[in-house]
């Protein structure tokens, strides 16, 4: 069975249910507002084209979030596993 991939707008949803699910599942850790999450589509989009939507949103803003974490010299678990 083929999928197509999403649009920009529905991975932009996606994002956002991910960044409000891990809000509430790590509440002390810092979260994605929607300005970062619109950033994310944008790049994703540009940067990444041969992977699809939602996947390629949601690995960016992973390896974001991990670089952040490691420059800020967190030692708390990754956003995503």
């Amino acid at each position: 069975m083929r999928l197509e991939p999403l649009r920009a707008s529905q991975a932009t949803h996606v994002l956002g249910e991910l960044a409000h699910y891990e809000a509430k599942r790590t509440p002390a850790r810092p979260t994605l507002g929607a300005e970062a999450i619109a950033t994310i589509i944008d790049l994703a989009d540009r940067y990444v084209p041969y992977e699809s939507f939602p996947g390629k949103a949601v690995r960016l803003a992973d390896e974001l979030c991990a670089a952040t974490e490691a420059r800020l010299g967190s030692g708390a678990p990754r956003w995503r596993r």
